[in-house]
């Protein structure tokens, strides 16, 4: 990737590429250069940086933070990947998920100062908790029914042959 400077809008460049030692391979609708309103982005991304979250507890699948919301906002970005596994309480009240720029998780909020907490848990997590118990409750049964049937083959034994 190569910098090729800043222009005003409307200005005509022209870019000429050599080909050196190495193929050149150009797939067709693909957008080759791009620009980028840098005033736009800086002044969005201050805005942005305005309501950050005051993290008191972090793990991969549970964060606790408070975060001070202004006026102009009604929704809480994050940098977390969206995905239907997060639970997220604003005060204690069950929020929302908003996917914004296709990937990313986003709540609604009010302006002010709020307590958030993430929790994470996969679909996949309560599936397989259930299948653990009942493997397990299996696993129990299976146990005791084997110690039952040896109790009753050495008490039919023991009859059989007079042992008291």
């Amino acid at each position: 990737m190569f910098f090729l400077g800043i222009y005003e809008v409307d200005t005509e460049i022209a870019v000429s590429l050599e080909l050196k030692d190495e193929p050149i391979y150009l797939m067709t609708n693909q957008n080759c250069f791009f620009s980028m309103d840098v005033d736009l982005f800086k002044s969005t991304f201050d805005d942005l940086k305005k309501g950050n979250l005051d993290i008191q507890t972090f793990a991969d699948d549970h964060i606790v933070g408070t975060v001070s919301v202004p006026e102009s906002r009604d929704l809480l970005f994050t940098s977390i990947p969206f995905d239907e596994g997060w639970q997220i309480t604003v005060d204690g009240e069950r929020a929302e998920l908003v996917r914004t720029s296709d990937a990313l998780l986003a709540v609604p909020i009010t302006p002010g100062e709020h307590q958030i907490e993430f929790r994470y848990r996969p679909a996949c997590y309560t599936v397989g908790t259930a299948i653990s118990r009942i493997s397990f409750a299996t696993f129990i049964a299976l146990i005791a029914l084997d110690e039952w049937r040896k109790r009753r083959e050495l008490r039919r034994f023991a009859e059989a042959n007079h042992i008291y």
